[in-house]
């Protein structure tokens, strides 16, 4: 895998297909090292001088959708390999290109951040024994028919209260991490912004007219190609230098919504990348529709939140639903991402995950209308370099997201990722519940019951801040 000396990364991740109409995202994604690949260019926000920006942001850039009908063999760049399987290459020309004004942007986001060089390369897989964990709570093992742990990262025994418990106290040596930040940073803070991840030309939304409707009757793989000069990317050794990524299509029979849960690399052919793909392309398969598919929920019975039947220890405030989702499949993707894969000793495997945040929907009993609990609305424009990038208003779904840590932030403690991924108790899940906030400013909370007020709306948002919740009408 040549993680340490690549420099721009083209993931195709497939949305939607109606007829022979294909719509995609394509994430341009450049590497640290071609973040760290600085050049002067003139200063917008002080005329006259310069400032160090990544040298990409002058490059022009084309893409090409490529396409293989069916799912006998693998997306090989190849025709001749292709051809061997009993398949064709098909080019689809694009309107892909970068934004105007992208050094202006950058600059802007340079000043909001103090960017320092990062390091060459990806760093070691890691050691087994420092893989992520995770305890299997009772909901989900009885929302299916659950028997041993897909993985010997879960859990099902007391491993993880033992290591809440152990941990109970402040951990002295914490230190807080520094405002430093490398570009890769700051572009994985853009990313959380689809409107700011497409303005400043990582993010590109491509619509493909396929020309059939059955294309991809029997399923088949679509990517991005870059047409444009290697040079400027300061790429030589597109071999090396350059990875291209592929969406897995399912058999298609009627219009629907697509997903890429797991990328898989282009390569010339006729040997596959080393590593056990045929455990990838049965989880592409399995999350290509994007649902989730063991969801669970539970409230707890006991004041100790880790305690799973009731303990004497009766519950004394309301902390919600706790909801989870598919545990051990979130665990064996994010492990995949940290640990070396058994068929290529001391080396990941090399298979992007194309999931980044989840969506919860919500509806009541006969209720036929699903409602978001992710759908939050700006309160102001988003600006940038002194560009509007979005005006006020605008919506979207930040979503939850599942990452790992240690207990009261011992580095050298084992990660684990919590029992539960989010609670909901009637409020937002992007942002914090400002409904209880301002009960509690009236002291409310001291008197139930007694307080009205037409400045809390039957439909709680959030007080102050740059977004507002957009909730379900009570």
């Amino acid at each position: 895998m040549p993680l340490a000396i690549e420099k721009l990364r083209i993931l195709t991740f497939p949305q939607r297909i109606d007829g022979a109409t294909l719509d995609l995202r394509v994430l341009v994604l450049p590497t640290e090292r071609l973040l760290n690949t600085l050049a002067p260019f003139p200063s917008q926000q002080n005329p006259g001088t310069t400032v160090q920006l990544p040298s990409f942001l002058s490059a022009e850039l084309a893409l090409e959708v490529q396409a293989i009908r069916g799912l006998a063999g693998y997306p090989f760049s190849d025709p001749t390999v292709l051809a061997a399987h009993g398949a064709t290459l098909e080019p689809f020309p694009t309107d892909a290109a970068f934004p105007p004004g992208l050094p202006a942007l950058f600059e802007g986001l340079k000043s909001q951040f103090t960017v320092v060089p990062a390091g060459q390369g990806a760093p070691a897989a890691a050691a087994d024994a420092d893989g992520i964990r995770k305890y299997l709570p009772v909901s989900y093992r009885t929302a299916f028919n659950f028997t041993t742990p897909r993985t010997p990262f879960a859990k099902t025994d007391d491993s993880y209260h033992c290591a809440i418990k152990r941990s109970s106290k402040p951990n002295p040596a914490f230190q807080q991490s520094g405002n430093d930040v490398t570009w890769g940073r700051v572009i994985a803070f853009c990313l959380r912004q689809p409107l700011l991840a497409a303005r400043i030309g990582l993010v590109h939304p491509l619509r493909i007219d396929l020309q059939d409707a059955d294309f991809f009757r029997d399923g088949g793989w679509v990517w991005c190609r870059l047409t444009s000069a290697l040079a400027g990317f300061d790429i030589v050794n597109a071999d090396t230098e350059l990875r291209l990524y592929a969406a897995r299509i399912p058999a298609i029979e009627q219009p629907r919504p697509l997903f890429g849960a797991v990328l898989f690399p282009v390569v010339p052919g006729p040997a596959q990348p080393t590593g056990n793909f045929d455990t990838l392309k049965i989880e592409a398969a399995d999350y290509d529709d994007g649902f989730a598919k063991v969801v669970h929920a539970t409230q707890p019975v006991s004041s100790n939140l880790l305690s799973e039947s009731f303990d004497g220890m009766h519950v004394q405030k309301d902390v919600g639903v706790r909801l989870a989702w598919d545990d051990e499949q979130i665990l064996i993707w994010q492990n995949r991402q940290l640990l070396a894969d058994p068929a290529t000793p001391g080396k990941r495997i090399e298979a992007p995950l194309g999931v980044f945040s989840y969506r919860v929907d919500v509806r009541e009993a006969g209720d036929a209308a699903w409602h978001s609990l992710v759908r939050i609305r700006s309160r102001a424009a988003l600006t940038l370099g002194g560009e509007q990038i979005a005006q006020g208003g605008t919506e979207l779904e930040p979503g939850v997201q599942v990452f790992p840590s240690t207990v009261n932030g011992d580095l050298g403690a084992t990660y684990w990722l919590p029992s539960y991924f989010t609670q909901w108790y009637g409020a937002s899940l992007s942002l914090p519940d400002g409904r209880a906030a301002e009960l509690d400013k009236s002291g409310a909370l001291a008197a139930p019951g007694t307080f009205h007020s037409p400045t809390i709306p039957a439909n709680p948002q959030q007080v102050g801040g740059l977004y507002e919740a957009m909730l379900p009408e009570d």
